[in-house]
């Protein structure tokens, strides 16, 4: 995970700043290194941009999910099914140990 949050970082530093959410847009904006007349742009466009990423992986992987449900019988929703939701969110991983755990965060 830290080596996709540097490439966001350089890759839009250019860009946008490296505004990379929107609370980093909100700490800029406080500390007088963002005018205020940009936040609300610059946050819509942030969370349009997550839900608009978010639906592009669940679109290109929808087949697979169904797939992967059927084949080992899992009822989305059930506990069985958390492998698959932590590809859209960061709870613990029931299949990680800590070791591998610390790997991604690193």
């Amino acid at each position: 995970m830290g080596i996709e949050v540097s490439l966001a970082l350089y890759l839009t530093a250019a860009i946008s700043g490296a505004h990379i959410n929107p609370a980093v847009t909100l700490l800029l904006a406080i500390y007088h290194k963002f005018s205020w007349a940009k936040v609300i742009p610059y946050m819509f466009a942030q969370i349009a941009g997550t839900f608009t990423g978010a639906a592009l992986v669940y679109g290109l992987y929808h087949n697979g999910f169904l797939h992967y449900e059927a084949t080992n019988e899992i009822i989305r929703g059930s506990a069985e099914s958390q492998p698959l939701a932590s590809i859209f969110s960061t709870f613990p991983a029931p299949y990680l140990n800590h070791f591998q755990a610390a790997l991604v965060l690193w």
